[in-house]
């Protein structure tokens, strides 16, 4: 079709790609390739197919922190061939069968995040499966200072974004 297809190895006999996600409707897309800016016409087509699709339908827990079990039930998980991802940061797989993949969850940013598996032979399943990460405040160091402030200080936790964050003591 007109979706690229991401190339990620090519020699003179042969081209790697990943290919783009489609609608959830059953298709045939024709492969169109341009090589040297000659685009070269083909019959080579690839099949998208529901049926074959790696689908998450539930997570449980549906919230927690780091190196927490997280239970995915599903279907077309393959064993060897199944990643998970979380928020875009790759978990620790446990154990996977068809139906069911056990992992770690890995340390991220609280908040909502997508739960996706990707099966190296199929591809990457549905991403509207959402995970909430809970932020978990630790320690204050140190845990006392002067009227005047001024002081560093140091807070410990999970799930802190290094991007979005403000602290506030005393509201201000």
């Amino acid at each position: 079709g007109s979706n690229p297809c991401t190339v990620v190895s090519i020699d003179a006999s042969h081209i790697e790609c990943i290919s783009p996600a489609q609608n959830s409707n059953p298709s045939t897309s024709i492969i169109n390739i341009v090589s040297n800016n000659i685009t070269y016409p083909s019959t080579l087509s690839i099949q998208y197919s529901s049926s074959i699709t790696p689908t998450i339908l539930s997570i449980s827990p549906t919230s927690g922190s780091a190196s927490q079990s997280l239970t995915i039930s599903g279907s077309n998980f393959i064993t060897g061939q199944s990643n998970v991802s979380i928020g875009g940061v790759s978990a620790t797989i446990v154990s996977v069968t068809s139906s069911s993949i056990t992992c770690t969850i890995p340390s991220i940013p609280a908040g909502n995040h997508p739960v996706i598996v990707q099966v190296s032979s199929i591809g990457i399943s549905n991403s509207n499966i959402q995970f909430t990460y809970s932020l978990q405040l630790t320690n204050v160091t140190p845990n006392q200072g002067s009227y005047g402030g001024g002081q560093i200080i140091t807070i410990i936790g999970d799930g802190l974004s290094q991007s979005t964050v403000a602290v506030t003591i005393c509201n201000q």
